[in-house]
């Protein structure tokens, strides 16, 4: 046979195939971009709730009964605290006016209401008649007890096209977005 001849046998065709890879998430993670459940990985939902995971999934607690808040850390009981959401030793009459009573490992305490450990490293705290307010900074998301790294890429693909971009979260405010090569057959 001479050079650029091709022979077609009967019963015999060009065979094209496509491979789609199909992201998941790791469980304890969510998104299209997977992040981390509030806790943690190790500590989804403080062990307390179910997080809503998956590719699909929005990353919320669902809570078990004691318990409320964005990573399910608060009692529902507002006179218990602690892990396991118990009567706590040094609430009400306990604590001098303007302090809170807060429970760190194995031992509870009276604090100023806006002191270390009321609220989130990355929440404000203000202080109000009786009571305080924790409010998770610009960039953050949470209830203030709990606040995480806004992610960019959680919202409608950082703002790029789904099939031709994918977005990275790099950390708060980061994101970098990289293009999609897509061939055909």
């Amino acid at each position: 046979m001479g050079g650029g001849e091709r022979v077609t046998q009967k019963g015999c065709r060009h065979l094209c195939v496509k491979t789609l890879n199909q992201f998941e998430c790791c469980k304890q993670y969510w998104g299209p971009t997977c992040q981390n459940c509030p806790g943690g990985p190790d500590n989804s939902c403080n062990r307390h709730g179910i997080c809503l995971d998956g590719i699909t999934g929005n990353g919320r607690c669902v809570c078990e009964a004691r318990y409320k808040g964005f990573a399910c850390e608060e009692c529902v009981d507002e006179t218990a605290s602690g892990p396991d959401c118990v009567p706590a030793a040094c609430e009400g009459p306990n604590c001098p006016n303007r302090t809170v009573c807060v429970t760190g490992e194995k031992r509870q305490e009276c604090q100023e209401r806006c002191g270390p450990g009321v609220c989130d490293r990355n929440a404000e705290c203000e202080l109000f008649g009786e009571g305080h307010r924790c409010t998770c900074r610009r960039g953050f998301l949470g209830d203030g007890s709990v606040c995480l790294p806004l992610n960019p890429c959680s919202v409608n693909n950082g703002g790029c096209p789904q099939n031709s971009t994918t977005c990275q979260f790099d950390g708060q405010n980061q994101a970098q977005y990289h293009s999609v090569k897509a061939s055909l057959c």
